[in-house]
């Protein structure tokens, strides 16, 4: 082989290398820029992360808060029923010792119309 047809054979072979390079690299991603890709998504992924965090946070701060709010109200409403069951049994106990009252004196009344047979 001669001097031209070798420098010929080796500016073939580096063009079809150079090509070939250049269709591999259009192919596949470079590493830093695989890397890069990686980080991004890292970052995204931290970012979402701690937006659900602070959600849950607010979330559950806010249910309690509502259920604090439920509790007081409850216990204001068994102390309300407390009250008005109390009222009701004080005013029934009066009722009943104001009857007990009338038909002892009716009892009485009579007791003394009534002539003795002794």
């Amino acid at each position: 082989m001669t001097r031209e047809q070798a420098e010929a054979l080796t500016g073939t072979i580096t063009q079809v290398l150079c090509t070939n390079r250049e269709r591999l690299e259009e192919m596949y991603v470079a590493k830093t820029a695989l890397e890069k890709s990686e980080l991004e998504a890292s970052a995204s992924i931290a970012g979402f992360r701690a937006e659900v965090l602070k959600s849950q946070e607010l979330q559950v701060a806010t249910f309690t808060r509502d259920t604090e709010r439920l509790q007081a109200n409850l216990e204001k409403v068994r102390s309300e029923i407390r009250y008005e069951v109390d009222k009701l049994t004080a005013s029934q106990r009066l009722d009943l010792n104001l009857e007990k009252g009338r038909m002892r004196d009716e009892l009485q009344v009579s007791a003394q119309m009534r002539p003795s047979c002794f």
